[in-house]
């Protein structure tokens, strides 16, 4: 059994005997059987997704269901490297469900909360005299 690392800009699982599609496939399958089984109850708890965003979570229930899953799909549990994933996995999984509940902007918004290169960017633009310097604008010359 040879092991394969998927890359991604954001997230490295390392995953074990199983195809590529069996891998990349379980967590997103996982999260939209998820919420459609649980999008009334999930939207009457959570008015908006100001309010989903602060205060969703999965439950443990929930997670040892994905487990059980991924290795229904070939995909070997390996505590270390699920410890290591979690944040990011659990991040993206909420990001998913807010993707179904409401739509594309609220999945970036929770999965791209934390990316340095995304809070960089907007420090950048949020300070317009260096911003226009970086760009070689002067005010002067307009």
């Amino acid at each position: 059994m040879t092991a394969t690392t998927i890359r991604s800009s954001r997230v490295s699982f390392r995953m074990h005997g199983c195809s590529i599609r069996e891998r990349t496939s379980t967590i997103t399958n996982f999260v939209v059987a998820y919420t459609d089984r649980n999008r009334k109850e999930l939207l009457k708890k959570y008015k908006d997704f100001q309010q989903f965003d602060r205060s969703f979570s999965f439950g443990s229930e929930t997670l040892d269901e994905l487990k059980r899953a991924g290795e229904k799909n070939g995909v070997k549990f390996n505590e270390g490297q699920y410890d290591t994933s979690y944040p990011e996995m659990v991040k993206v999984m909420k990001g998913l469900v807010a993707r179904d509940l409401w739509d594309m902007n609220e999945y970036y918004m929770v999965v791209n909360r934390d990316d340095e290169a995304i809070l960089k960017a907007l420090s950048i633009i949020s300070d317009s005299d260096f911003y226009n310097s970086l760009l070689g604008n002067n005010k002067a010359g307009r």
